[in-house]
């Protein structure tokens, strides 16, 4: 809404595991491609798979290694050499480390007709059926698909190994499966799913090596929107296959808002057939956080791109004991109010309206959850503007089992205020903001709207890929003729992101030579303001500190004569206004410098004098409305935006316990917030 003014194959051996703790870390291990491994001629030679089987059976223990995926094409040539060599290798997991495989195009599903019977004539159902992992599969007598359970990180999982292409009885079948095991986290391992570019394998895209090429029935993105989304369950995807640099991931919102991660990674097309690299998944329940590197037992030594060693935090998995909380209201208009929930929340209760009131004789009288499950949108009776209202909900749970509830009585403080802009991109689109490229490398951008957020998925920056100042990338910049003209506001942003390269908005913009950028980069470890004036960069403050990977934030730029207070999550980023006196008006942008994975939402610029207090400036007492804050309880208890990067710039979140977090005392919160109000007017005057 816009608004202006106002798995292929699954094995496994599991040995009675036992859990040391439940918040433990564990591991599991990828094994891609080994065609050129286990085929006599290729580029490498059997004893690369040797040495990566044995490196797992001796680092079992330290690695606390659950088990190992196998991504399919085991062998090159689907003949009995490629097949004995497999067996050999595998042989040394035996009773020792549990292990899975999957079947790609070169172990028999590449051309029709269609024939896996070597692979099952090697490993075969009888191995594993009597397995107390063992779940079932799909066609009798065969591997092809099938599903495991097993424990970890007090996680119950099911892995299926669905074959390559799956066919749609494959899919349908996967479908009944999760839904009789609604209780356990789905990982899923088959051939092919992500392409290198980090979209789902596909036609119609360029991309190469696509399934329907090979006369099978179903691609990556079909295998999204017919199995894959539909499950609250549905955690990871892992594939090989694909060359190119053999690294693709992307992390999608199922329907019912959980977070699916999805992974490729494959070697063959580097040294030796693979220099014996597998890929490291590292969980850590505790932090609800995994770490993925690729490491070769041959050369002893880890690949340290970024594309081969990166990490997701707050997975939504592991153990949630945690409440929800208010993270932000957003008062669309006189009769409607958004809360956005630190979780996706449960739809019975979080659309009861008895569960919310609203302070001053304001009557809730609808309640809908928005596309995105965090998001429970109000319809209010009439709002009056410049008043500051108290929101406290009650009873409303996340989807954690069993569920956890908000603390009762907690209070958001908001106010009802006229808007230049408000833009939550619920509608699907971007209709009023206008794309500009100026990165080179991986161009063009792809902006679009996904799940009522704006998000961008391409790699696009420049002049390099190691650059940190005058830096070329993407942004999309509200393109109303009026907005040209504004000066003094307050400008905040949702904003979240799985990869860890440039974001941030850029403010008073005027056109592609004249802006303001703020500019924040967690790879690079770095948080930065400049302005760029007749396309000349000038830095004008620059800190340490990144941002919180898969987490939302809340950017806020308030733009006052020539003073720029840039906050993150009501963090100070540079503990103070900046001071500048280059450009006096311009509108706002949304902006990427090469982060495929970033996403925008709840787009609010509000005049600066549009509520004037009782000295005549602006009543900022209660910080924008809750809008701009974030919860104390991220910072003190390890929530959302628990990391030590929130408080490099010296943050410390009482100032969120008095005007972003959730209170069970509503006399203290709206005491607090009057007093703190003051005290700001009353520091205003002495300047």
């Amino acid at each position: 809404m816009n608004s202006r003014g106002k798995i292929v194959i699954l094995l496994f051996w599991l040995l009675a595991p036992q859990e040391a703790s439940a918040q433990e870390p564990f591991s599991i291990i990828l094994l891609p491609d080994t065609q050129k491994y286990t085929t006599p001629g290729l580029a490498g030679w059997p004893e690369l798979f040797d040495i990566q089987t044995q490196w797992i059976v001796d680092n079992k223990d330290s690695l606390n290694i659950a088990f190992v995926l196998h991504e399919g094409d085991i062998t090159n040539d689907n003949d009995d050499p490629g097949w004995a060599n497999a067996k050999t290798s595998l042989d040394l997991l035996d009773g020792v480390v549990p292990y899975v495989l999957a079947v790609g195009n070169h172990d028999g599903l590449g051309s029709a007709p269609y024939d896996t019977t070597k692979f099952n004539q090697t490993f075969p159902v009888s191995k594993f059926e009597n397995l107390p992992t063992f779940g079932d599969v799909f066609e009798p007598g065969k591997m092809d698909n099938c599903y495991h359970r097993f424990h970890a990180g007090s996680v119950d999982w099911l892995v299926f190994a669905l074959e390559f292409g799956p066919r749609d009885t494959v899919l349908e079948w996967a479908n009944q499966v999760a839904r009789n095991h609604p209780r356990h986290r789905l990982m899923v391992v088959t051939h092919t799913h992500v392409y290198s570019d980090d979209l789902h394998h596909q036609s119609g895209l360029g991309q190469n090596w696509v399934p329907t090429d090979y006369g099978r029935e179903n691609n990556g993105d079909d295998m999204w929107e017919e199995f894959l989304k539909n499950h609250s369950n549905t955690a990871f995807v892992f594939n090989g296959h694909v060359l190119n640099d053999g690294q693709g991931r992307r992390v999608d919102t199922g329907v019912k808002g959980n977070l699916v991660y999805q992974m490729l990674c494959n070697y063959q097309m580097i040294a030796n057939g693979g220099n014996s690299f597998l890929r490291i998944i590292r969980f850590y329940p505790a932090e609800d956080r995994l770490e993925a590197s690729s490491y070769s037992p041959y050369l002893a030594q880890y690949n340290t791109d970024p594309q081969h060693r990166f990490e997701y935090y707050n997975l939504g998995i592991f153990d949630d004991r945690q409440p929800p909380t208010i993270d932000s209201v957003l008062v669309v208009d006189d009769n409607h109010v958004q809360v956005r929930f630190s979780e996706p929340v449960e739809e019975i209760n979080s659309t009861t309206v008895t569960n919310y009131n609203i302070s001053g004789d304001v009557t809730v009288l609808a309640a809908f959850l928005e596309m995105d499950p965090r998001t429970v949108s109000l319809t209010t009776s009439q709002l009056t503007e410049c008043v500051t209202y108290v929101l406290t909900v009650n009873d409303v749970t996340d989807r954690a089992s069993p569920p956890n509830v908000i603390e009762p009585g907690t209070e958001a403080m908001f106010m009802s205020e006229p808007a230049l802009l408000i833009d939550d991109f619920d509608d699907g689109d971007f209709d009023g903001w206008t794309v500009v490229d100026r990165g080179t490398i991986s161009a063009p951008s792809d902006w679009h709207g996904s799940d009522g957020r704006l998000a961008q998925s391409s790699n696009i920056c420049g002049p390099d890929t190691a650059a940190t100042e005058n830096r070329q990338g993407s942004f999309a910049y509200w393109s109303d003729a009026a907005a040209f003209s504004w000066d003094d506001y307050v400008f905040s942003v949702h904003m979240q992101t799985t990869d860890d390269d440039g974001m941030g908005v850029l403010f008073r913009y005027q056109d592609e030579a004249n802006y303001y950028k703020v500019d924040i980069d967690r790879q690079r470890n770095f948080r930065k303001l400049f302005r760029i004036t007749d396309g000349v960069e000038t830095t004008l403050a620059a800190v340490s500190g990144g941002y919180i990977q898969n987490a939302d934030m809340v950017l806020r730029v308030e733009v006052v004569d020539n003073r720029y207070t840039v906050t993150l999550d009501s963090t100070d980023i540079f503990s103070g206004a900046v001071l500048d006196d280059g450009l006096q008006n311009g509108t706002v942008a949304l902006y990427v410098w090469g982060n495929d994975g970033a996403s925008f939402d709840n787009v609010k610029v509000v005049a600066r004098e549009s509520c004037p207090g009782p000295d005549g400036g602006y009543d900022d007492g209660y910080d924008g409305g809750f809008d701009a804050g974030t919860n104390a309880e991220n910072f003190e208890d390890g929530g959302g935006a628990a990391d030590a990067e929130a408080a490099i710039s010296g943050g410390c979140g009482c100032h969120n316990g008095l005007y972003g977090s959730a209170s069970t005392n509503p006399l203290s919160t709206g005491l607090l917030a009057v007093l703190l109000g003051l005290c700001r007017r009353m520091l205003k005057r002495r300047e």
